[in-house]
């Protein structure tokens, strides 16, 4: 055997018998080597070269993937460049493993304000300010948070998008005529309330709240009902209030916002939206009747029965976004959202309890303790400030007046 043969045959032995490179060895290398590209990254972020600096802070990451400097320093660096989801991504991990990192704060802060998502950057710079040890910082932080603050009560409309979402295939003549239709059919079970001086004080209360109501239809009708059971509806066209909700609630601020509510679920199309739905499950249905057979025959039937469930009533998201909607709009008017809370202590007192799994199912409403701790998260962020509420008494003088008047068809009084 040549001499250079047995170095090739010994050669595997030798490295079996040196073993791999210890990690700890490999693992100093990666850090020096990330250690090198940030420093070389930071000169080009002292020229402002950031889409260089970006890609040489990268490739530092990677090598030294737990260094939380090389992932704070990516997500600036991301920003900066006008990607504004990886920053996202990484601003939550740190924030996440280290709530106290205020680096991480007001990069999220920074970051939601970016996707014009003032909401959270509120609740950021808020945090921020009550983190930070700094008087300087601190101070920026509260003026941050102020101004994110109004920019969120100004542009709700930007996170809520109430157009967007679902589709929604009907035309605004045809939404008008589906909510004449509604109110007609409410109309053929209860009469409406024959008092002047009612109609005139719900019709000044809804002028006030439409007008802040983005996208409700200009030309509507107040219905005041004359029926004992607390409730409201809005659709295109159509604002209705039963009797029993104005005799139940304690002010006008809780009246305008269970009016708001209704107004909300019309602003963002949602009966329109879940007919569209509808229409579509219907077209499915019969399309699988038109196949044939045994598996699409069941899936016709499914689908009839789901179809049927999901126009129910509102879906738990829908009546969260219109309890958001109504906050923005009882602000807007003037009067004090937070009234909305005292609702949902009302309304607790008289929703029946659901016994049986099918009206659990066909019950999508969120559940007032849900509701009432989202929307109660939700109205921290609106600023403190004094309501302009009615200073005239006209909420107090008008329940006297329903007092006065012979009680409602279907109260319980009328059958004593």
């Amino acid at each position: 055997m040549s001499r250079l043969r047995r170095i090739f045959v010994a050669l595997p032995v030798f490295l079996i018998l040196l073993g791999p490179a210890p990690a700890s060895a490999q693992s100093a290398k990666d850090v020096a080597e990330a250690a090198a590209l940030y420093e070389r990254a930071q000169a080009f972020v002292r020229q402002q070269a950031w889409r260089e600096a970006l890609e040489l802070m990268k490739r530092a990451e990677a090598k030294h993937k737990t260094n939380e400097q090389y992932v704070l320093a990516v997500a600036e660096l991301s920003l900066k460049t006008r990607r504004p989801q990886d920053a996202l991504s990484r601003y939550l991990r740190i924030y996440r493993a280290a709530p106290a990192n205020t680096r991480a704060l007001r990069g999220l802060a920074d970051t939601y304000e970016t996707f014009q998502n003032y909401r959270d950057a509120a609740v950021m710079w808020k945090r921020l300010s009550l983190l930070t040890d700094s008087d300087v910082e601190r101070g920026e932080a509260t003026a941050r948070w102020t101004a994110a603050t109004e920019q969120f009560i100004a542009h709700y409309e930007i996170a809520e998008n109430p157009a967007g979402g679902a589709p929604n295939l009907l035309s605004p003549l045809q939404e008008s005529v589906m909510g004449a239709l509604s109110a007609e059919a409410t109309l053929s079970t209860t009469s409406l309330l024959a008092d002047s001086q009612v109609e005139a004080y719900v019709s000044d209360l809804a002028r006030r709240l439409v007008s802040h109501a983005k996208g409700f239809p200009g030309a509507y009708r107040v219905l005041v009902l004359d029926t004992s059971v607390i409730n409201a509806f809005a659709t295109p066209g159509f604002i209705g209030v039963n009797r029993g909700l104005i005799e139940g609630v304690d002010s006008e601020a809780q009246l305008a916002a269970v009016l708001a509510h209704e107004i909300g679920h019309t602003v963002a199309h949602h009966v329109a939206k879940k007919m569209t739905l509808g229409l579509q499950m219907t077209q499915i249905q019969q399309n699988l009747q038109q196949d044939g057979g045994a598996v699409s025959g069941f899936m016709a039937r499914a689908y009839g029965l789901l179809g049927s469930l999901g126009q129910l009533k509102f879906s738990r998201d829908e009546e969260s976004q219109a309890d958001r909607l109504a906050a923005h709009i009882v602000f807007d008017a003037g009067l004090d959202p937070r009234a909305a809370l005292d609702n949902f202590r009302l309304f607790e007192t008289i929703t029946p309890s659901k016994a049986q799994w099918l009206a659990r199912m066909m019950d999508d409403h969120p559940q007032p303790v849900e509701r009432f701790n989202a929307i109660s998260d939700y109205l921290a962020l609106f600023p403190e400030r004094e309501s302009a509420a009615a200073a005239d008494g006209r909420f107090e003088q008008i329940k006297k007046r329903l007092s006065q008047l012979p009680p409602a068809p279907d109260d319980p009084a009328m059958r004593r």
